[in-house]
């Protein structure tokens, strides 16, 4: 496998790895003449370079994804809402719609903002179902999902994928 140190590279990472790559901070003595990474040279930057690591690539700390099980496909446009426990309520952090991919155009919060603690993450899903769906029976069996969840090591990502349908709905902490 070759590849050259920008898209390709940080494409690479992300699907293989589940991190982002800044493409303007790498190796360039570990290139090939040809510009190209090869595959020994792309594993000696993930598992060995720390320095790489901790300055070249940005773990994602919090990141959702989520899916319309109805229809098959991403719940594009689908209104989420995070907040985290304080005390004893609960404080709105970030408010967005998902992208057409089903996901945030950035993490919810990045791994050096992520702290041990209870968040709640609030999908609008009954809103995106009646814009999708003009034959549904109301009230809705389903209309705000809501998942309380903890975070333990805020170092590692937490990935909070919900698959969801006007009746029902599954999660799961994903990678």
């Amino acid at each position: 496998m070759k590849m050259k140190p920008t898209i390709e590279l940080s494409f690479f990472f992300e699907q293989k790895y589940r991190c982002q790559v800044n493409p303007f901070i790498i190796r360039k003595d570990l290139l090939r003449d040809n510009g190209f990474f090869d595959e020994l040279a792309l594993k000696y930057l993930f598992e060995c370079e720390s320095n790489f690591f901790q300055i070249g690539v940005l773990t994602m700390g919090l990141s959702t994804h989520v899916l319309d099980t109805m229809h098959g496909k991403p719940a594009s446009g689908m209104a989420v809402a995070l907040l985290k426990k304080q005390g004893d309520a609960y404080l709105l952090i970030k408010s967005l719609v998902l992208n057409a991919d089903g996901r945030a155009d950035s993490a919810l919060i990045e791994t050096q903002d992520l702290r041990v603690g209870q968040y709640r993450l609030v999908f609008s899903a009954g809103e995106y179902f009646r814009s999708k769906v003009k034959d549904l029976q109301e009230p809705l069996f389903l209309d705000v999902v809501q998942l309380d969840f903890g975070v333990s090591n805020p170092k590692e990502h937490y990935h909070v994928p919900l698959l969801v349908s006007p009746f029902s709905y599954s999660t799961y902490r994903g990678s």
